[in-house]
């Protein structure tokens, strides 16, 4: 049996416990807004620096070599967690990779760190596997309603992704009673 490296936990209970803090401080107080609410003067450019957090869909691509050794697009989503650490100006990230809306059981996760530099999200991240582990980067640019990004690994291809977020559901009203 292979050996997980002490990186790789590490990182895991780091995200377990970031992830913990933000769903409990964020139902902790219902009169408070959670962290990662935008006030409408802070809307332009980044200077929301929680604008990141939140649900979003990945779709991507990048080029790869066939059996036949012909280059061919192959395509990707996912489901995408960012996270805000609470107590720096930084964020977590976990892709999970989907097919038709759906996680799929047994694919590898993709866990990340990264940090707001101008207009750009840069994560560092690591895919794990049972089989593989590969570390890679991407960068991200605002564009209207999403984020467009490239990325890379080693080893491994350049690929491109957009992020758009995935709508909250409305909060709902309790029933009138009479």
């Amino acid at each position: 049996m292979k050996k997980i490296p002490v990186s790789i936990l590490a990182a895991a209970v780091l995200w377990a416990a970031l992830v913990a803090h933000h769903f409990t401080s964020a139902t902790a107080s219902p009169s408070k807004p959670p962290a990662t609410a935008v006030k409408a003067t802070e809307i332009k450019g980044l200077a929301q620096r929680e604008r990141p957090a939140g649900k979003w869909k990945a779709t991507g691509s990048h080029a790869a070599k066939n059996e036949d050794g012909e280059t061919v697009q192959i395509k990707y989503t996912a489901n995408v967690l960012i996270v805000k650490d609470p107590d720096a100006d930084r964020f977590v990230a976990e892709w999970l990779m989907t097919k038709d809306g759906k996680p799929i059981l047994g694919a590898p996760v993709i866990l990340g760190v990264g940090f707001l530099d101008g207009d750009s999200l840069v994560i560092g991240w690591s895919l794990v596997g049972p089989v593989q582990h590969q570390r890679g980067c991407t960068i991200y640019r605002w564009a209207v309603k999403k984020l467009e990004g490239r990325w890379t690994m080693l080893p491994g291809p350049i690929g491109v992704e957009t992020l758009e977020r995935v709508p909250e559901p409305e909060p709902q009203k309790p029933p009138d009673v009479e």
